[in-house]
């Protein structure tokens, strides 16, 4: 998004380059911030079910998410939240 965003604002690549990285580094921040609003994988109150699983998935994506962020965080026991890096 932030891509498109730039290059609708005649930024060229090579110019925003530091703007992407820094969406990049706030992805994770963001994405934690709507699994904690929306109630997903860590801040779940109990583990759901596939189908909710996948619901909140959507949600994430929706959201503009990444597919691995998304995952990460759905996949995520209630009270253990992952890392950004998946270790």
């Amino acid at each position: 998004r932030v891509r498109g965003a730039l290059r609708a604002a005649g930024i060229a690549d090579t110019d925003a380059d530091e703007a992407r990285e820094e969406a990049r580094k706030g992805a994770w921040d963001a994405a934690l911030r709507l699994a904690e609003r929306r109630r997903i994988g860590p801040f779940a109150s109990a583990a759901p079910s596939r189908e909710e699983r996948e619901r909140s998935i959507a949600i994430l994506l929706r959201a503009g998410h990444s597919l691995e962020h998304a995952r990460r965080l759905a996949l995520a026991a209630p009270g253990e939240i992952p890392s950004p890096d998946g270790r």
